[in-house]
């Protein structure tokens, strides 16, 4: 994750619950119905643990790198295993006459804290106190350890018509028809926008229209149609055995 304005380079809603009003058997029926539901929906063979749906945040941070296979697109760096699924969300962008940038992928530790670093000095420089720097960086740049950009399967990817013109990332490039399209259709080639909106309760991070990360077709459909953040996802399936 990279703070806008001062980071260019390398780098939903809430579960709904439909409670109605009236008798309480009626909403507890309704409730068990959508548990049932999302039972008999979850994807078949698929574990907690699998490689897809390792999970790094503030919660589970990683002591020490990830040995992944890694190969290079343009610039940026990322995991072998999801090299055709991006190949191809791209691709299909452009064939939709939205042309995409790769901006960030796989982040090393020790880059992340240099990252982390320069975004607290940043603040500090704009005359904001030790504290404050660190609680705004805190709200946009994972902590060294706890970015997924460390697992090599999350990438920013902006629409390159909107990039060109503003040259940062920012929120606001959701209104932009490509930006739109990507986040619209990366479920269709197994990635998920990672923090969406009103998910900064199990997310701890907040709203960005740019960070996608691949955990294959089958979880990304399910996630995005039940509206579920990857974390609500993984405790999902550790409550249902799938671990």
């Amino acid at each position: 994750m990279i703070r806008k304005k001062w980071m260019v380079v390398t780098l939903a809603t809430c579960i709904l619950f439909l409670g109605a009003c009236g008798k309480k058997a009626d909403t507890t029926s309704t409730h068990q119905e959508s548990k049932v539901v999302k039972k008999s929906e979850l994807p078949k063979n698929v574990k907690s643990n699998d490689w897809n749906l390792v999970l790094v945040n503030s919660d589970h941070k990683l002591k020490q790198e990830l040995d992944f296979k890694q190969v290079t697109d343009g610039s940026i760096v990322i995991n072998t295993k999801i090299e055709s699924a991006l190949n191809e969300f791209v691709a299909a962008a452009s064939k939709a006459g939205y042309k995409a940038s790769l901006v960030s992928g796989y982040r090393s530790i020790s880059y992340q804290k240099e990252v982390y670093a320069d975004s607290i000095q940043s603040y500090e420089n704009s005359e904001k106190s030790v504290s404050e720097a660190e609680k705004l960086t805190k709200e946009y740049v994972a902590a060294p350890g706890s970015s997924e950009h460390h697992t090599g399967l999350a990438v920013d990817i902006m629409s390159s018509n909107w990039y060109a013109q503003h040259g940062d990332l920012d929120n606001s490039s959701e209104k932009d028809k490509g930006q739109k399209w990507l986040m619209d259709h990366a479920v269709d080639y197994g990635f998920i926008l990672r923090f969406p909106k009103n998910k900064e309760k199990s997310t701890k991070i907040d709203y960005e229209t740019w960070h996608f990360r691949y955990v294959g077709k089958d979880n990304a459909k399910y996630i995005v149609k039940h509206n579920l953040s990857l974390e609500e996802y993984i405790t999902l399936l550790n409550k249902e055995g799938k671990k």
